[in-house]
């Protein structure tokens, strides 16, 4: 009985319905060496089962060993099976409610298993024409895969802006912290300046101050000199008075011891 199976589906992107049909019967018996190893009919029909449970990888790996073992009818549905499955992989990983950080990652997964669901598929479609449905999926996959690619080059671009804006912002302010470096510099110039310009006025103050008071110090001197020879002149008179009363009191003294005493007969 033919089940027709579809994965998750995405808007405009569901994909053609998997083989679903079971393989009755067993292949021709496998060597001696591999008796214990399942036949690809086996191993094609538990990839249909797992693929029902959602378990996607592990029947994506089913139809790849039946792909690779089974007889060519076999082998052309089994890699239809794991182009679709790997397709189906894909499809949630572009959710849209896929979280915002986590959605770059995402997109990057979901390309690498497009682009190997949509190899698959055209290996599909060579091993049998015919196959309508391979030729669908593939368009789908080939489409999805140009979105994703599409997106992808917009945020990588929209990121390179973004990062160009960074860098000329950063440009600009060390331009900006430049520009007032040089501002303070010339602040710290001009002020430096300015000091010299005070300090020289007042190198050029303080010569004529001494100047000026080394012209007044020989007048000051001078006068300081006359001053002195005035109070010795007044000193010497002093003393020549005080030295001609003393010499007029000794001479009166003298004349009063040489007088003749008088007579008293």
């Amino acid at each position: 009985m033919n089940r027709s199976v579809r994965p998750y589906a995405l808007r405009g992107f569901a994909p053609a319905p998997l083989f679903a049909t079971l393989l009755l019967g067993q292949a021709a018996p496998p060597p001696a060496g591999e008796r214990n190893e399942p036949s690809p009919e086996v191993r094609y029909n538990e990839g249909v089962s797992l693929y029902r449970e959602g378990r996607l990888a592990e029947a994506k790996e089913r139809f790849g060993d039946a792909a690779a073992r089974a007889r060519a009818e076999v082998a052309a549905r089994a890699l239809y099976n794991a182009g679709t499955t790997r397709y189906a992989e894909a499809l949630p990983m572009v959710a849209d409610d896929q979280p915002a950080e986590a959605r770059a990652a995402a997109r990057t997964e979901a390309i690498a298993a497009l682009e190997e669901a949509l190899q698959t598929l055209k290996d599909a479609m060579r091993a049998d024409p015919s196959n309508r449905d391979a030729r669908v999926n593939a368009e789908l996959a080939h489409r999805l895969l140009k979105r994703l690619r599409e997106e992808q080059q917009e945020q990588e671009q929209e990121q390179d802006q973004e990062q160009q804006q960074d860098q000329q912002q950063q440009q600009d302010q060390e331009q900006q912290e430049q520009g007032q470096g040089q501002d303070q510099e010339q602040e710290q110039e001009q002020s430096q300046e300015q000091d010299q310009e005070q300090s020289q006025g007042q190198d050029q103050e303080q010569d004529q101050e001494q100047q000026q008071q080394q012209t007044q110090e020989p007048q000051q001197q001078q006068q300081e000199q006359r001053m002195s020879q005035n109070e010795i002149e007044r000193l010497l008179q002093r003393i020549r008075e005080r030295e001609r009363a003393r010499l007029e009191q000794l001479a009166a003294r003298t004349r009063g011891q040489t007088s003749p005493a008088p007579r008293d007969w």
